[in-house]
Protein backbone atom coordinates (compact mmCIF):
# COMPACT_ATOMS: atom_id res chain seq x y z
CA UNK A 1 0.00 0.00 0.00
CA UNK A 2 1.14 3.29 -1.27
CA UNK A 3 2.66 5.52 2.03
CA UNK A 4 0.56 8.74 1.52
CA UNK A 5 -2.68 6.62 0.66
CA UNK A 6 -2.34 5.32 4.35
CA UNK A 7 -1.72 8.81 5.82
CA UNK A 8 -5.25 9.70 4.02
CA UNK A 9 -6.70 6.62 5.48
CA UNK A 10 -5.57 7.72 9.10
CA UNK A 11 -5.87 11.48 8.77
CA UNK A 12 -9.35 10.44 7.76
CA UNK A 13 -9.93 8.32 10.60
CA UNK A 14 -8.70 11.14 12.78
CA UNK A 15 -11.47 13.86 12.05
CA UNK A 16 -14.16 11.27 12.60
CA UNK A 17 -13.77 11.18 15.80
CA UNK A 18 -17.67 10.27 16.40
CA UNK A 19 -16.73 7.27 14.84
CA UNK A 20 -13.72 6.27 16.51
CA UNK A 21 -15.06 3.01 18.68
CA UNK A 22 -16.35 1.72 15.21
CA UNK A 23 -15.16 0.18 12.02
CA UNK A 24 -15.08 2.67 9.60
CA UNK A 25 -15.98 1.76 5.95
CA UNK A 26 -15.31 3.76 2.79
CA UNK A 27 -17.23 2.73 -0.33
CA UNK A 28 -17.42 4.13 -3.49
CA UNK A 29 -20.69 4.76 -4.91
CA UNK A 30 -22.23 6.43 -8.14
CA UNK A 31 -21.02 9.89 -7.62
CA UNK A 32 -17.17 8.35 -7.42
CA UNK A 33 -17.23 8.00 -11.14
CA UNK A 34 -18.21 12.22 -11.75
CA UNK A 35 -14.18 12.55 -11.94
CA UNK A 36 -12.12 9.30 -12.04
CA UNK A 37 -9.07 11.33 -10.14
CA UNK A 38 -9.76 14.21 -8.41
CA UNK A 39 -7.24 17.19 -9.08
CA UNK A 40 -6.74 19.93 -7.02
CA UNK A 41 -9.10 22.50 -9.16
CA UNK A 42 -11.80 20.58 -8.53
CA UNK A 43 -11.71 19.33 -4.93
CA UNK A 44 -13.72 22.24 -3.14
CA UNK A 45 -16.36 21.70 -5.13
CA UNK A 46 -16.98 18.18 -4.74
CA UNK A 47 -16.05 18.80 -0.87
CA UNK A 48 -18.77 21.48 -0.65
CA UNK A 49 -21.14 19.22 -2.61
CA UNK A 50 -21.12 16.47 -0.53
CA UNK A 51 -19.83 17.57 2.64
CA UNK A 52 -22.04 20.24 2.85
CA UNK A 53 -24.81 21.02 0.23
CA UNK A 54 -25.71 17.38 0.09
CA UNK A 55 -26.71 17.36 3.92
CA UNK A 56 -28.14 20.84 4.12
CA UNK A 57 -30.33 20.20 1.27
CA UNK A 58 -31.34 16.66 2.78
CA UNK A 59 -31.84 18.42 5.86
CA UNK A 60 -34.21 20.86 4.56
CA UNK A 61 -36.36 18.25 3.30
CA UNK A 62 -36.48 16.75 6.30
CA UNK A 63 -34.98 13.33 5.79
CA UNK A 64 -31.55 13.58 7.04
CA UNK A 65 -29.57 15.86 9.72
CA UNK A 66 -27.08 17.82 9.32
CA UNK A 67 -23.73 15.95 10.38
CA UNK A 68 -21.30 16.58 13.49
CA UNK A 69 -17.85 15.63 14.01
CA UNK A 70 -18.03 13.19 11.06
CA UNK A 71 -16.92 14.09 6.92
CA UNK A 72 -18.93 12.23 4.90
CA UNK A 73 -16.83 12.70 1.32
CA UNK A 74 -13.22 11.78 0.93
CA UNK A 75 -10.69 12.17 -1.27
CA UNK A 76 -7.95 9.36 -0.88
CA UNK A 77 -5.76 8.81 -4.11
CA UNK A 78 -7.61 11.59 -5.42
CA UNK A 79 -10.80 9.10 -5.69
CA UNK A 80 -13.92 9.86 -4.27
CA UNK A 81 -15.12 7.77 -1.51
CA UNK A 82 -17.76 8.11 1.24
CA UNK A 83 -18.34 7.04 4.53
CA UNK A 84 -21.08 4.82 4.87
CA UNK A 85 -21.59 5.55 8.88
CA UNK A 86 -22.33 8.85 7.78
CA UNK A 87 -24.69 7.40 6.06
CA UNK A 88 -26.10 5.12 8.75
CA UNK A 89 -26.21 7.93 11.79
CA UNK A 90 -27.62 10.92 9.97
CA UNK A 91 -29.52 9.90 6.60
CA UNK A 92 -33.37 9.31 7.91
CA UNK A 93 -33.81 5.73 6.52
CA UNK A 94 -36.59 3.54 8.14
CA UNK A 95 -35.27 0.64 8.95
CA UNK A 96 -32.65 -0.85 11.84
CA UNK A 97 -29.62 0.25 12.93
CA UNK A 98 -26.52 -1.50 11.09
CA UNK A 99 -23.14 -1.71 11.98
CA UNK A 100 -20.11 -2.71 10.19
CA UNK A 101 -16.84 -5.71 10.52
CA UNK A 102 -14.45 -6.98 9.36
CA UNK A 103 -14.16 -11.21 9.13
CA UNK A 104 -12.56 -13.60 6.88
CA UNK A 105 -11.16 -10.94 4.56
CA UNK A 106 -14.47 -9.51 3.86
CA UNK A 107 -16.33 -6.59 5.57
CA UNK A 108 -20.07 -6.72 6.02
CA UNK A 109 -22.81 -5.10 7.70
CA UNK A 110 -25.23 -6.92 10.02
CA UNK A 111 -27.97 -5.30 12.52
CA UNK A 112 -26.75 -4.73 15.49
CA UNK A 113 -28.34 -6.44 19.18
CA UNK A 114 -29.03 -2.65 20.74
CA UNK A 115 -31.86 -1.18 22.82
CA UNK A 116 -32.17 1.23 19.66
CA UNK A 117 -32.98 -1.21 17.69
CA UNK A 118 -35.73 -2.63 19.77
CA UNK A 119 -37.48 0.11 20.55
CA UNK A 120 -37.65 0.47 16.53
CA UNK A 121 -39.01 -3.01 16.01
CA UNK A 122 -41.73 -1.62 18.94
CA UNK A 123 -42.81 1.45 17.34
CA UNK A 124 -42.35 0.36 13.34
CA UNK A 125 -46.00 1.39 12.79
CA UNK A 126 -45.59 4.88 13.93
CA UNK A 127 -42.43 5.51 12.30
CA UNK A 128 -44.26 4.42 9.11
CA UNK A 129 -46.80 6.89 9.46
CA UNK A 130 -44.21 9.82 10.40
CA UNK A 131 -42.30 8.37 7.20
CA UNK A 132 -45.55 9.44 5.14
CA UNK A 133 -45.98 12.44 7.24
CA UNK A 134 -42.43 13.44 5.85
CA UNK A 135 -42.83 12.50 2.97
CA UNK A 136 -45.58 14.44 1.65
CA UNK A 137 -44.10 17.45 3.38
CA UNK A 138 -41.27 17.11 1.38
CA UNK A 139 -43.04 16.94 -2.05
CA UNK A 140 -44.58 20.55 -0.92
CA UNK A 141 -40.92 21.77 -0.98
CA UNK A 142 -39.35 20.24 -3.40
CA UNK A 143 -42.55 21.64 -5.81
CA UNK A 144 -41.87 25.08 -4.11
CA UNK A 145 -37.86 24.24 -5.40
CA UNK A 146 -39.28 22.92 -8.48
CA UNK A 147 -41.17 26.98 -9.22
CA UNK A 148 -37.90 28.61 -7.94
CA UNK A 149 -35.78 26.53 -10.39
CA UNK A 150 -36.71 28.63 -13.76
CA UNK A 151 -35.39 31.61 -11.96
CA UNK A 152 -32.27 29.97 -11.30
CA UNK A 153 -31.74 28.78 -14.69
CA UNK A 154 -32.10 32.52 -16.83
CA UNK A 155 -29.43 33.77 -13.63
CA UNK A 156 -27.17 30.75 -14.60
CA UNK A 157 -27.28 31.60 -18.32
CA UNK A 158 -27.39 35.80 -17.97
CA UNK A 159 -23.74 34.65 -15.67
CA UNK A 160 -22.41 32.99 -18.29
CA UNK A 161 -23.18 35.02 -21.41
CA UNK A 162 -22.10 37.79 -18.56
CA UNK A 163 -18.09 36.04 -18.44
CA UNK A 164 -17.90 34.72 -22.12
CA UNK A 165 -14.29 37.14 -21.25
CA UNK A 166 -13.41 37.23 -17.78
CA UNK A 167 -11.84 40.64 -16.51
CA UNK A 168 -11.93 40.23 -12.64
CA UNK A 169 -10.72 36.30 -12.10
CA UNK A 170 -10.58 36.42 -8.67
CA UNK A 171 -13.86 38.19 -7.64
CA UNK A 172 -15.71 35.74 -10.73
CA UNK A 173 -14.02 32.71 -9.80
CA UNK A 174 -15.64 32.78 -6.45
CA UNK A 175 -19.39 34.07 -7.50
CA UNK A 176 -18.61 31.02 -10.07
CA UNK A 177 -17.93 28.25 -7.78
CA UNK A 178 -21.12 29.35 -5.71
CA UNK A 179 -23.16 29.04 -8.51
CA UNK A 180 -22.03 25.81 -9.54
CA UNK A 181 -23.29 24.39 -6.18
CA UNK A 182 -26.15 25.98 -5.81
CA UNK A 183 -27.10 24.47 -9.31
CA UNK A 184 -26.66 20.96 -8.11
CA UNK A 185 -29.04 21.50 -4.96
CA UNK A 186 -31.11 21.77 -7.21
CA UNK A 187 -29.81 18.24 -9.07
CA UNK A 188 -29.75 17.12 -5.81
CA UNK A 189 -33.52 17.73 -4.78
CA UNK A 190 -34.74 16.61 -8.22
CA UNK A 191 -32.91 12.81 -7.49
CA UNK A 192 -34.49 12.89 -3.77
CA UNK A 193 -37.72 13.87 -5.42
CA UNK A 194 -37.28 10.59 -7.99
CA UNK A 195 -36.00 7.66 -4.91
CA UNK A 196 -38.89 9.17 -3.04
CA UNK A 197 -41.28 8.72 -5.62
CA UNK A 198 -42.68 12.38 -5.49
CA UNK A 199 -45.20 13.56 -8.38
CA UNK A 200 -43.93 16.81 -10.19
CA UNK A 201 -45.96 19.15 -11.16
CA UNK A 202 -45.61 20.41 -14.76
CA UNK A 203 -42.98 22.97 -15.41
CA UNK A 204 -40.96 24.42 -18.09
CA UNK A 205 -37.90 22.43 -16.17
CA UNK A 206 -39.41 19.22 -16.66
CA UNK A 207 -40.99 19.26 -19.91
CA UNK A 208 -38.23 21.24 -22.09
CA UNK A 209 -34.70 19.28 -22.10
CA UNK A 210 -32.04 21.88 -22.25
CA UNK A 211 -29.45 19.21 -23.59
CA UNK A 212 -31.81 18.70 -26.29
CA UNK A 213 -31.52 22.44 -27.69
CA UNK A 214 -28.13 22.00 -27.74
CA UNK A 215 -27.99 18.63 -29.67
CA UNK A 216 -30.83 20.45 -32.05
CA UNK A 217 -28.24 23.94 -32.52
CA UNK A 218 -25.16 21.45 -33.19
CA UNK A 219 -27.31 19.77 -36.02
CA UNK A 220 -28.30 22.83 -37.52
CA UNK A 221 -24.95 25.11 -37.44
CA UNK A 222 -22.12 22.41 -37.40
CA UNK A 223 -19.89 24.93 -37.58
CA UNK A 224 -20.18 27.10 -34.57
CA UNK A 225 -23.06 25.80 -32.00
CA UNK A 226 -20.62 26.56 -29.30
CA UNK A 227 -21.49 30.18 -29.87
CA UNK A 228 -24.80 29.63 -28.11
CA UNK A 229 -24.10 26.56 -25.81
CA UNK A 230 -20.31 26.80 -25.12
CA UNK A 231 -21.04 25.49 -21.23
CA UNK A 232 -21.70 22.33 -22.49
CA UNK A 233 -19.25 19.14 -21.64
CA UNK A 234 -19.08 15.65 -22.17
CA UNK A 235 -17.06 15.84 -18.34
CA UNK A 236 -18.59 19.24 -16.84
CA UNK A 237 -17.38 18.31 -13.05
CA UNK A 238 -13.64 18.32 -14.40
CA UNK A 239 -12.72 22.24 -15.13
CA UNK A 240 -9.11 20.79 -16.02
CA UNK A 241 -10.88 19.23 -19.47
CA UNK A 242 -11.62 21.77 -22.22
CA UNK A 243 -15.97 22.90 -22.46
CA UNK A 244 -17.37 22.85 -25.62
CA UNK A 245 -16.39 26.14 -26.84
CA UNK A 246 -12.89 25.18 -26.89
CA UNK A 247 -13.16 21.84 -28.23
CA UNK A 248 -15.09 21.41 -31.21
CA UNK A 249 -14.24 17.33 -31.79
CA UNK A 250 -17.04 16.66 -29.35
CA UNK A 251 -19.08 18.57 -31.31
CA UNK A 252 -20.22 15.31 -33.60
CA UNK A 253 -20.75 13.37 -30.24
CA UNK A 254 -23.42 15.58 -29.55
CA UNK A 255 -25.72 13.11 -32.24
CA UNK A 256 -25.70 10.63 -29.71
CA UNK A 257 -26.29 11.39 -26.45
CA UNK A 258 -29.80 10.30 -25.38
CA UNK A 259 -31.92 12.37 -24.04
CA UNK A 260 -34.42 12.10 -20.64
CA UNK A 261 -37.60 11.44 -20.59
CA UNK A 262 -38.84 10.72 -17.29
CA UNK A 263 -39.71 14.30 -15.64
CA UNK A 264 -37.32 14.23 -12.30
CA UNK A 265 -34.45 13.19 -15.11
CA UNK A 266 -35.13 15.62 -17.28
CA UNK A 267 -34.83 18.80 -14.18
CA UNK A 268 -31.71 16.66 -12.95
CA UNK A 269 -30.52 17.18 -16.42
CA UNK A 270 -31.30 20.79 -16.65
CA UNK A 271 -29.32 21.47 -13.25
CA UNK A 272 -26.45 19.84 -14.05
CA UNK A 273 -26.09 22.14 -17.37
CA UNK A 274 -26.80 24.92 -15.35
CA UNK A 275 -23.74 23.68 -13.20
CA UNK A 276 -21.99 23.86 -16.14
CA UNK A 277 -22.31 27.04 -17.10
CA UNK A 278 -20.94 27.91 -13.69
CA UNK A 279 -17.87 25.53 -14.10
CA UNK A 280 -17.50 26.51 -17.38
CA UNK A 281 -16.53 30.26 -16.10
CA UNK A 282 -14.43 29.05 -13.55
CA UNK A 283 -12.29 26.69 -15.86
CA UNK A 284 -11.82 30.66 -17.76
CA UNK A 285 -10.60 32.26 -14.80
CA UNK A 286 -8.34 29.72 -14.03
CA UNK A 287 -6.85 29.62 -17.56
CA UNK A 288 -6.60 33.86 -17.69
CA UNK A 289 -4.11 33.55 -14.31
CA UNK A 290 -2.29 30.64 -15.66
CA UNK A 291 -1.61 32.34 -18.38
CA UNK A 292 -0.90 35.70 -17.03
CA UNK A 293 1.41 34.14 -14.33
CA UNK A 294 3.10 32.12 -16.81
CA UNK A 295 2.13 28.98 -14.89
CA UNK A 296 -0.19 27.80 -17.65
CA UNK A 297 -1.58 24.84 -17.45
CA UNK A 298 -0.11 23.38 -14.06
CA UNK A 299 -2.46 26.18 -12.44
CA UNK A 300 -5.47 22.98 -12.16
CA UNK A 301 -3.13 22.03 -9.31
CA UNK A 302 -4.74 24.54 -7.19
CA UNK A 303 -7.28 24.99 -5.22
CA UNK A 304 -10.10 27.65 -6.49
CA UNK A 305 -9.10 29.05 -2.46
CA UNK A 306 -5.67 29.31 -3.30
CA UNK A 307 -6.00 31.73 -6.83
CA UNK A 308 -5.34 34.77 -4.59
CA UNK A 309 -1.64 33.49 -4.11
CA UNK A 310 -0.94 34.01 -7.38
CA UNK A 311 -0.68 37.45 -7.13
CA UNK A 312 0.56 38.09 -3.89
CA UNK A 313 3.45 34.95 -4.17
CA UNK A 314 3.69 33.53 -7.67
CA UNK A 315 6.82 31.97 -6.93
CA UNK A 316 5.34 29.91 -4.59
CA UNK A 317 2.11 28.77 -6.23
CA UNK A 318 4.20 27.67 -9.04
CA UNK A 319 6.08 25.35 -6.39
CA UNK A 320 3.01 23.72 -4.95
CA UNK A 321 1.78 23.14 -8.48
CA UNK A 322 4.42 21.45 -9.51
CA UNK A 323 4.66 19.11 -6.08
CA UNK A 324 0.64 18.55 -6.77
CA UNK A 325 1.59 17.59 -10.00
CA UNK A 326 4.16 14.98 -8.98
CA UNK A 327 1.53 13.58 -6.20
CA UNK A 328 -1.34 13.22 -8.00
CA UNK A 329 0.77 11.37 -11.52
CA UNK A 330 1.88 8.78 -8.15
CA UNK A 331 -1.54 8.23 -7.71
CA UNK A 332 -2.64 7.88 -10.61
CA UNK A 333 -0.77 4.20 -10.85
CA UNK A 334 -3.05 3.10 -8.31
CA UNK A 335 -6.55 1.99 -8.70
CA UNK A 336 -8.20 1.84 -5.31
CA UNK A 337 -10.71 -1.20 -4.64
CA UNK A 338 -14.37 -0.31 -4.23
CA UNK A 339 -14.82 -0.71 -0.53
CA UNK A 340 -11.95 0.53 2.79
CA UNK A 341 -12.60 -0.51 5.74
CA UNK A 342 -10.52 1.52 8.68
CA UNK A 343 -9.76 -0.04 12.09
CA UNK A 344 -7.98 2.11 14.57
CA UNK A 345 -6.26 4.43 11.89
CA UNK A 346 -5.04 1.02 9.64
CA UNK A 347 -6.42 0.43 6.92
CA UNK A 348 -8.76 -3.71 5.69
CA UNK A 349 -9.21 -4.65 2.64
CA UNK A 350 -11.47 -7.06 1.18
CA UNK A 351 -9.20 -10.27 0.03
CA UNK A 352 -9.72 -10.75 -3.35
CA UNK A 353 -10.83 -14.15 -4.64
CA UNK A 354 -10.32 -15.74 -8.21
CA UNK A 355 -13.75 -15.61 -9.57
CA UNK A 356 -15.41 -18.50 -11.85
CA UNK A 357 -17.63 -15.85 -14.09
CA UNK A 358 -18.39 -12.41 -14.61
CA UNK A 359 -20.96 -11.21 -12.57
CA UNK A 360 -22.60 -7.48 -11.06
CA UNK A 361 -25.11 -5.92 -10.10
CA UNK A 362 -28.32 -5.70 -13.13
CA UNK A 363 -28.29 -1.53 -13.56
CA UNK A 364 -30.13 -1.25 -16.74
CA UNK A 365 -32.64 -2.88 -18.89
CA UNK A 366 -33.30 -6.75 -18.06
CA UNK A 367 -33.27 -8.31 -21.88
CA UNK A 368 -30.09 -9.97 -22.69
CA UNK A 369 -27.68 -9.02 -25.49
CA UNK A 370 -25.12 -10.51 -27.54
CA UNK A 371 -21.72 -8.54 -29.40
CA UNK A 372 -17.84 -8.50 -29.35
CA UNK A 373 -16.73 -7.04 -26.51
CA UNK A 374 -14.65 -3.79 -26.68
CA UNK A 375 -12.70 -1.94 -24.43
CA UNK A 376 -13.66 1.80 -23.73
CA UNK A 377 -12.17 4.91 -21.21
CA UNK A 378 -13.96 7.95 -22.93
CA UNK A 379 -15.59 9.53 -25.21
CA UNK A 380 -12.07 9.69 -27.12
CA UNK A 381 -12.55 5.80 -27.90
CA UNK A 382 -16.30 6.86 -29.44
CA UNK A 383 -14.77 5.47 -32.94
CA UNK A 384 -13.29 2.05 -31.48
CA UNK A 385 -16.76 0.77 -31.14
CA UNK A 386 -19.32 -0.37 -34.03
CA UNK A 387 -22.75 -1.13 -33.95
CA UNK A 388 -24.41 -3.79 -32.07
CA UNK A 389 -21.04 -4.27 -29.59
CA UNK A 390 -20.56 -4.97 -25.94
CA UNK A 391 -18.79 -2.09 -24.35
CA UNK A 392 -16.68 -2.74 -21.06
CA UNK A 393 -15.06 0.54 -18.85
CA UNK A 394 -13.74 0.53 -15.81
CA UNK A 395 -14.49 4.09 -14.90
CA UNK A 396 -18.06 4.13 -14.82
CA UNK A 397 -18.54 7.92 -16.07
CA UNK A 398 -21.40 9.62 -17.60
CA UNK A 399 -19.18 9.88 -20.59
CA UNK A 400 -20.70 6.38 -21.94
CA UNK A 401 -23.40 7.71 -23.07
CA UNK A 402 -22.39 8.71 -25.80
CA UNK A 403 -21.89 4.92 -26.68
CA UNK A 404 -25.52 4.28 -26.66
CA UNK A 405 -26.35 5.12 -29.49
CA UNK A 406 -24.21 1.74 -30.71
CA UNK A 407 -23.56 -0.71 -28.19
CA UNK A 408 -25.53 -3.83 -26.99
CA UNK A 409 -24.91 -3.91 -23.63
CA UNK A 410 -22.47 -2.09 -20.90
CA UNK A 411 -20.24 -3.56 -18.31
CA UNK A 412 -18.20 -1.92 -15.70
CA UNK A 413 -16.38 -2.64 -12.98
CA UNK A 414 -17.86 0.32 -10.77
CA UNK A 415 -20.71 1.77 -10.91
CA UNK A 416 -24.41 1.87 -9.04
CA UNK A 417 -27.93 2.35 -9.63
CA UNK A 418 -28.41 5.81 -9.35
CA UNK A 419 -25.25 6.97 -11.58
CA UNK A 420 -25.83 8.76 -14.45
CA UNK A 421 -24.92 6.38 -16.90
CA UNK A 422 -26.92 3.89 -15.33
CA UNK A 423 -30.37 6.08 -15.10
CA UNK A 424 -29.63 6.48 -18.92
CA UNK A 425 -29.79 2.74 -19.92
CA UNK A 426 -32.69 2.33 -18.55
CA UNK A 427 -34.44 4.61 -20.08
CA UNK A 428 -32.73 3.37 -23.13
CA UNK A 429 -34.08 -0.21 -22.43
CA UNK A 430 -30.08 -1.33 -22.21
CA UNK A 431 -28.66 -4.20 -20.93
CA UNK A 432 -26.43 -2.50 -18.25
CA UNK A 433 -24.19 -4.53 -15.42
CA UNK A 434 -22.09 -2.31 -12.71
CA UNK A 435 -19.64 -3.57 -9.96
CA UNK A 436 -18.55 -6.18 -12.24
CA UNK A 437 -16.57 -9.26 -10.46
CA UNK A 438 -14.64 -11.68 -12.61
CA UNK A 439 -13.15 -8.77 -15.36
CA UNK A 440 -9.91 -10.84 -15.50
CA UNK A 441 -11.74 -13.32 -18.11
CA UNK A 442 -12.63 -10.95 -20.19
CA UNK A 443 -10.73 -9.96 -23.44
CA UNK A 444 -10.96 -7.32 -25.83
CA UNK A 445 -12.87 -8.90 -28.94
CA UNK A 446 -14.11 -12.05 -27.67
CA UNK A 447 -17.83 -12.27 -28.11
CA UNK A 448 -20.35 -11.79 -24.85
CA UNK A 449 -23.86 -12.87 -24.08
CA UNK A 450 -24.85 -10.23 -21.32
CA UNK A 451 -27.97 -11.04 -19.40
CA UNK A 452 -29.83 -7.91 -18.20
CA UNK A 453 -32.04 -10.59 -15.38
CA UNK A 454 -29.19 -11.49 -13.44
CA UNK A 455 -26.28 -9.32 -13.70
CA UNK A 456 -24.10 -12.12 -15.69
CA UNK A 457 -21.99 -12.01 -18.77
CA UNK A 458 -21.29 -15.35 -20.29
CA UNK A 459 -18.26 -15.78 -22.81
CA UNK A 460 -19.12 -17.56 -26.58
CA UNK A 461 -15.89 -17.54 -27.59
Amino acid sequence: MNEAIEKELAEFSGINPLFKKDLIVLEKNENSELVEKVKPCNREFFRNLFNKVFWNTYSAMGVALVPFNSEYMVLIGNEMFFCRNTEQRFLRNIGTEKKFRYSGGKIAEYTSISFENLIFLLAMPLELMRNAEKISIAALKVNNDLMKFEGHYKKSLSFWKGNRTIKSPLEISALALDGALESMRYSLISSLASSLKIKLRDSFSTKNNFLGEIISQASKDKANPAQKYGYFSLSPYDISKPFLEENSPIIPLLQNIPLPKEPHYIWRENAKLCCSMHLSVLRKCFIKLGNDSGIGESIFFLNPSELPLIQSDSKKARQICLNRKREFEKSCEFNLPRMIAIRNGKPLFEQEEKQAEISGLSAGSKQSATGKLVFVESSNDFSKVSKGDVIFSRNFSPELVVFYSKCSAVLSETGGMLAHSAIVAREQNLPCIVQLKGVDLLKEGMRVKVDGTNGKAAIIN
